[in-house]
């Protein structure tokens, strides 16, 4: 990158040393919190890919050869607000946490000895839910025949006139998403729990293929996020013993990523072409062209060597080229006060967005501001976004949302139970997601965890020692 300004170094420096300061700050849960899957969301969306970029020398996106979706002078403004988000979310989370603070009863009782009164319906419900989400898989990519090679394009469908018919069929696959990402925390939290038998843990084993299967046929970033949920799952259940295995599962879920990203422009969706993009991506290259129907190229002189890319272009969270885009469009045109209030109520909203009208909350789809309509989709990160509908005012929502976290956070250490890991668990599937998607990606998740606890917290009945004094509290991952 060239004429890097004083003030992109500062604000790249001061996001990368928030993000250090909360995963070390032990006294309010520290590595393992939800604050820190947070702030860390927000650094790998906003921060990683410039700073990668420097040992680069260039960061440059595009949607093609003549259209730059990357507004460089925009940078360091988005950088700015990206830091003030994470201190935000930081202030937020400490002033409910220190209010909320607590300790375990008895130091002696770990969290794999806590009774479980789930326990006994994990292995039927499992196998339900398994049975359910080959069926939708299969319903979903159109038969067995699309198995291995579809006859669709990725992202066929997205653009059709939304009939009364259409409208039902993207309820239906929004329904099926939230049932895949459930089969993979299932699976993932009864992996990694110490006390499972030989046969839940097998199940749990093929509950995370099923969940793992609409990532990799449709050549999606997303292909490895069961093994991103199984390191998270034994973190929270079994604290720093997990620590080498859990680094394992999130470089298997980043290499995955990566032949998700690096195949989807050479081939047609479906198990059989992720496998040959793996074989392609081991292989150290892809093809750079494909023929009119997006299968792969036959031409072996088209490939080139992986250690070309981009190292900017290898973080599959990047969201900047999109972020600078609504910065921009920020100053070009402003939605009025009231208008983005009304959209930010109705995003609230859990009902299917296809039938309930709904305002929308700033700059949701950059698609049509980039001239990529029918052909590719761009949606709007939330970060970003809240800053397009909202100005500065918008970190206000990061405040409520370091709240919320902290509030699920502390709901958990209290009752630690199946319900509130889940909670939990929920809670950082919208962090993820909405790293590169609209708010409503990242309100749902946090609506089913805030509805878990909820549900446990009136349903629980353990006691529990309040402490309004952090330094009190024996942090639950040392248990």
């Amino acid at each position: 990158m060239s004429n890097l300004t004083y003030e992109f170094w500062a604000w790249l420096v001061f996001g990368t040393l928030c993000l250090i300061w909360s995963m070390f700050d032990s006294r309010e849960a520290g590595l393992f919190s939800l604050r820190t899957i947070a702030i860390g969301a927000i650094w790998a969306g906003i921060f990683a890919s410039p700073l990668l970029s420097l040992f680069d020398g260039e960061y440059e996106c595009r949607i093609n050869e003549n259209v730059s979706y990357l507004v460089h002078e925009q940078i360091p403004y988005v950088l700015r607000y990206g830091f003030l988000c994470m201190c935000m979310i930081s202030f937020g989370w400490g002033f409910v946490f220190r209010r909320h603070a607590v300790r375990v009863v008895t130091e002696k009782v770990s969290r794999e000895e806590s009774p479980d009164r789930y326990q006994r319906w994990y292995v039927p419900v499992l196998m339900l839910m398994i049975a359910a989400g080959i069926v939708l898989f299969i319903y979903s990519i159109g038969g067995l025949e699309n198995l291995v090679e579809s006859s669709r394009v990725r992202g066929e469908g997205q653009w059709d006139e939304k009939t009364m018919a259409v409208r039902v069929r993207d309820t239906v696959n929004a329904f099926q998403s939230t049932i895949f990402v459930g089969i993979c925390l299932f699976g993932a939290i009864l992996f990694s729990k110490k006390n499972s038998s030989i046969t839940a843990r097998a199940l749990a084993v093929g509950a995370m293929l099923v969940g793992s299967l609409p990532g990799l046929h449709s050549l999606s970033r997303a292909s490895g996020i069961a093994f991103a949920f199984l390191g998270l799952a034994g973190l929270l259940q079994r604290g720093r013993r997990f620590i080498a295995a859990a680094s394992g599962c999130f470089l298997v879920c980043f290499l995955m990523s990566q032949i998700g990203l690096t195949a989807r422009g050479n081939y047609v969706p479906g198990l059989g072409s992720y496998f040959q993009g793996a074989t392609d991506y081991i292989g150290s290259g892809i093809s750079n062209e494909k023929d009119t129907a997006g299968k792969k190229s036959p031409k072996d002189n088209d490939k080139r060597d992986l250690s070309n890319r981009k190292l900017a272009a290898m973080n599959p969270l990047d969201q900047m080229p999109p972020a600078t885009q609504l910065f921009r469009a920020r100053e070009e045109t402003r939605m009025p006060l009231a208008e983005a209030a009304l959209g930010l109520l109705t995003s609230l909203n859990p009902l299917p967005s296809q039938f309930i009208p709904r305002t929308p909350f700033g700059l949701e789809t950059l698609h049509e501001r980039m001239g990529t309509v029918g052909l590719i989709g761009l949606p709007s990160p939330v970060l970003p976004q809240t800053y397009n509908a909202l100005g500065y005012s918008g970190l206000i929502l990061w405040l409520l949302l370091g709240g919320i976290l902290a509030w699920v956070q502390t709901i958990h250490m209290r009752v630690h139970s199946a319900i509130t890991l889940w909670a939990v668990l929920f809670a950082v599937v919208g962090l993820v997601i909405g790293v590169q998607n609209p708010i409503r990606a990242l309100v749902r998740p946090l609506e089913i965890s805030a509805v878990l606890c909820l549900l446990e917290l009136f349903g629980s009945r353990g006691e529990v020692i309040h402490d309004s004094d952090p330094s009190c509290w024996k942090k639950v991952n040392d248990i």
